[in-house]
């Protein structure tokens, strides 16, 4: 009777207890990993499938899914820790080296919002000077000469002094 109580009495281990998480640095390389995870792994999967609510799903009795929710609550409470602790160390070894990094980004985007402006203030005075070159140029005012002549050398000379002024001459 006295062994029950006590068996009764010890407290059972939570899953945050028992997936707990060492992270190390290997010094030669610079990469993190956990301690143990070889073991961390396997604690964690026994642990999970001997505890769990799901070994034998019986969701007729109240107290089933009662303890089937605080289960997936202590999941999720695991695995936000474990979310956490990953993000905390990817911040702590990075964290420098992006801020860096976010400090150069800007100074480059800066720069190249810079010429993308003196481009465009290019391309709209191109477009503008391009619209008032083409407002300004002369409309051809057109006359029709009609040449009559025996002489042809007379008429090859009014040809080529009208092409020369630009004029375009039929015949």
């Amino acid at each position: 009777m006295m062994k029950r109580k006590m068996m009764k009495k010890a407290r059972k281990a939570t899953m945050t207890e028992e997936i707990t998480i060492k992270p190390i640095v290997d010094k030669s390389n610079g990469i993190v990993s956990i301690k143990d995870y070889e073991a961390v792994l396997a604690n964690a999967t026994a642990f999970i499938s001997e505890n769990s609510v799901f070994v034998k799903p019986n969701f007729e009795d109240s107290a089933e899914i009662k303890a089937c929710k605080k289960e997936r609550t202590e999941l999720n409470r695991v695995q936000k820790n474990l979310t956490n602790a990953r993000l905390a160390i990817c911040d702590n070894l990075t964290g420098e080296f992006v801020r860096q990094c976010k400090q150069l980004e800007k100074l480059c985007k800066e720069a190249s919002d810079k010429h993308s402006l003196a481009l465009k203030e290019y391309e709209d005075y191109q477009k503008q000077f391009e619209k008032t070159a083409e407002e300004a140029k002369p409309t051809p005012t057109v006359y029709s000469v009609v040449v009559s002549s025996l002489d042809a050398e007379a008429i090859e000379a009014v040809k080529k002094y009208a092409v020369k002024k630009g004029c375009k001459v039929n015949g």
